[in-house]
């Protein structure tokens, strides 16, 4: 259809008038032949001008009628091609939408539907036309961008004898609002219901209008509670001063209450409250939300009880205890820190480094950095009284984070001045006794010594060589042990010496007091440092002295020999090899079970080492000797 067209149908086209007058014309013509005859049956003579005339009239004021009643109509009506150009539409239509009649006559469809509604015109055309008629709803946008939610009914009609289609759009924004205010109410509705707080909406008389069931079931109060006054609920009212705040700034916050059940149960509960206005903005009542802080409280009052308790247990102490921030201030102290260095807390509290109290305050910060770079350890310094003097002290450092991640530092002091003394007589009673035991092994060396010399001058009147070996083998065994004492005396040691050393000396010692003119002995010696207690350095010299003592005298018959000494040590177990290589033992002498003194003291003296002795004739005679090692303690 062409603008021609289209601008026809919005104003009286005359000849669409007159192509009316004709039809009324001829109806009213063909009313009159059957009511306007003349006794003859022929129609009487009437004026054709006039009947025209007066059908034009009646057709004109009834299309004006009809065209008043569209234009009165609150809906927006659309007669429209399949192209979004409009043919018709009524003063509703664009009146509503903003727009003067020749601006919405410029307009398509598409430029009235916002755009996700302008996409789908098409296939919604396409639908009518299969089903000739569709109820939908879609958006128009006024000429100032507001939206406009409507319910459009569509069908097809004829004009012209072309298929059009008439869309009748009725604004269902009221509807939207009223539709979205009943979700918004079905919402709150299901918030309220189901809500684990206590809530309730009181008038400003404080009447109950509204608990949710959370309330009811966990007060005992059902609906019987409607109309009453809030203080029902509550062990004690709200004072004035709340009220008033409520009042002025429309809300109270966090504000600590006690509810109260119905069985006079008393609980606890955090109370929040907002005024509810109107539609235009006037307080109309007030809603209450309260939250049930019984178990916080219960977790509130056991902390608290763990705070006194250990509180009571740092106050306690009677060492000193502090808490320092990662910038080195106070923020605890117990009541020994403060009695040992005569220092209130307030003295203390809220201070930096250096403290009072340090001595040497460029050392106290040393530590103090090295503990912050988290050198944990013990640390003696000396710290400083208020009166000045100085004292001893062990600082044991630590730290913590605390919830929120803030690190802090908290040490225990020891005073060590009582430790301190006790040390320096510990020291000068250890130097008294170590000069004590030095001048007790100088003295038993001594008396060994003499007895060596006097069994020595007894020997120069013995004629019988028998007895004179006796008293050799006997002078030999008392600078045995006197040696021992000597080491000792020279170590400084006093409970253990280098054995190395002792056995180098001793057998140089019996060579030198059984040496034959003529002979050459030769010391095979591999012997490792170790340290032996006396108690087992004694009897181990003894048996070198036996064992050595009885090769230089029976084991050479050459010129010849040699003489092996190994001491060897591991963790488990010490391990001694004495050999010659001479004659050898003869096959008949039974060395455990001998009236040999010697070998009899070998064999006591192995069994007071809890060892074990073995003897290899093979090449020679080789004793070899295993005991444990003693713990050294």
């Amino acid at each position: 259809m062409n603008q021609k067209e289209k601008g026809d149908f919005n104003k009286k086209n005359p000849s669409s008038i007159t192509a009316g007058k004709k039809v009324m014309a001829k109806k009213d013509h063909t009313v009159s032949d059957n009511n306007n005859l003349d006794g003859k049956n022929a129609p009487l003579k009437t004026s054709n001008k006039s009947i025209n005339s007066s059908s034009c009239t009646n057709l004109q004021m009834e299309l004006d009628l009809k065209e008043e009643i569209l234009n009165q109509v609150t809906d927006s009506i659309f007669l429209h091609d399949f192209q979004g150009n409009f043919i018709y539409f009524n003063d509703h239509a664009f009146k509503s939408l903003g727009y003067s009649k020749e601006e919405l006559g410029k307009l398509n469809l598409r430029d009235l539907d916002v755009p996700e509604y302008a996409l789908i015109i098409k296939s919604r055309m396409n639908k009518l036309k299969k089903k000739g008629q569709l109820l939908f709803e879609s958006a128009h946008q006024h000429k100032n961008g507001t939206i406009i939610p409507v319910e459009v009914n569509a069908r097809l009609v004829k004009f012209k004898g072309e298929n059009v289609i008439l869309s009748v759009a009725r604004d269902i924004n009221d509807r939207k609002m009223i539709q979205s205010e009943i979700s918004r109410s079905r919402k709150l509705s299901q918030i309220i219901n189901t809500i684990p707080d206590y809530l309730t909406i009181v008038d400003f008389e404080g009447n109950i209008e509204l608990t949710n069931p959370y309330l009811q079931e966990n007060l005992g109060w059902g609906e019987e509670v409607r109309g009453e006054n809030i203080r029902i609920l509550l062990e004690k009212e709200l004072s004035l001063e709340k009220l008033k705040k409520l009042l002025n700034q429309g809300f109270l916050h966090q504000e600590e209450v006690n509810l109260k059940h119905k069985n006079g149960k008393v609980i606890p509960a955090i109370l929040n409250a907002a005024l509810i206005p109107d539609a235009e903005g006037n307080p109309l009542n007030i809603i209450a939300i309260a939250r049930d802080v019984s178990q916080l409280k219960e977790v509130e009052l056991e902390l608290e009880k763990n705070r006194v308790f250990l509180e009571k247990i740092i106050d306690s102490m009677r060492d000193g205890f502090s808490v320092l921030t990662k910038e080195g201030e106070h923020v605890m102290v117990n009541p020994a820190l403060c009695q040992m260095t005569g220092y209130s807390a307030e003295d203390i509290l809220g201070q930096g480094p250096p403290h009072p109290y340090w001595g040497d305050s460029n050392d106290c910060i040393k530590i103090l950095n090295e503990v912050m770079q988290g050198n944990m350890r013990d640390y003696e310094l000396l710290f400083k009284k208020k009166d000045g003097s100085l004292f001893p002290v062990i600082v044991s450092p630590s730290s913590f984070k605390s919830p929120e991640g803030e690190r802090f530092y908290f040490a225990t002091v020891k005073d060590i001045s009582s430790l301190k003394q006790i040390e320096e007589d510990l020291k000068k009673s250890l130097q008294e006794k170590e000069v004590l035991m030095q001048e007790i092994h100088h003295r038993v060396k001594n008396n060994l010594q003499i007895i060596s010399s006097l069994l020595s001058l007894q020997s120069d009147y013995i004629q019988n060589k028998n007895d004179l070996a006796i008293f050799k083998d006997s002078q030999c065994r008392a600078k045995s042990m006197a040696l021992i004492h000597e080491k000792l005396y020279q170590s400084g040691l006093l409970k253990s010496l280098n054995i190395k050393d002792y056995i180098l000396a001793l057998v140089s010692e019996l060579i030198d007091t059984h040496a034959v003119e003529g002979k050459i002995i030769t010391l095979d010696m591999d012997v490792d440092d170790i340290l032996m207690d006396v108690d087992t350095a004694i009897p181990l010299g003894l048996i070198l002295n036996e064992i050595i003592t009885n090769s230089l005298k029976h084991a050479f018959v050459e010129k010849e020999g040699t003489i092996k000494v190994h001491l060897k040590s591991s963790d488990e177990e010490i391990q001694l090899e004495v050999a010659d290589n001479g004659v050898g033992m003869g096959e008949d002498i039974d060395w455990r079970n001998t009236e040999s003194l010697g070998l009899q003291l070998v064999n006591s003296l192995t069994k007071q080492l809890e060892a074990e002795i073995e003897l290899d004739t093979t090449s020679g005679t080789c004793f070899k000797l295993f005991f444990p090692v003693k713990d050294k303690k």
